[in-house]
């Protein structure tokens, strides 16, 4: 039975092996080019005359499909929020068709409200 040749090295050979790995790695980032396209190059690659220069750029940083999500996305809901809860209520409370008449009280604030027939 052969023993692994991490068990056969010593820990010193074991510790130069590590710190070549880490050079070598280390080096990597030296060699890579970070890409820097013309806007006519973007243009050409992800747009055309229909696109606008900011979907574009989006496209370029964020891809297409990403894009793409975010218009096919259905609209975004809206929330009851404690920033303007009497607004919101007073807006639910005119938009609903049974209710001709409503009356809200509460400490010193009166409001009422309702319907011409």
């Amino acid at each position: 039975m052969s023993t692994p040749i991490s068990m056969s090295l010593s820990p010193r050979s074991m510790l130069k092996r590590q710190r070549v790995a880490i050079k070598t790695r280390a080096r990597e980032p030296e060699k890579f080019e970070v890409p820097n396209p013309s806007f006519q190059e973007i243009w050409k690659q992800y747009g055309g005359p229909n696109l606008s220069d900011e979907e574009i750029l989006s496209r370029y940083h964020a891809g297409p499909k990403f894009v793409d999500a975010l218009k096919t996305a259905p609209p975004r809901k809206e929330y009851l929020d404690a920033r303007k809860p009497l607004v919101k209520l007073v807006e639910e409370l005119v938009n609903r068709q049974d209710a001709g008449y409503f009356y809200i009280r509460r400490d010193a604030f009166m409001l009422s409200a309702g319907r011409k027939t």
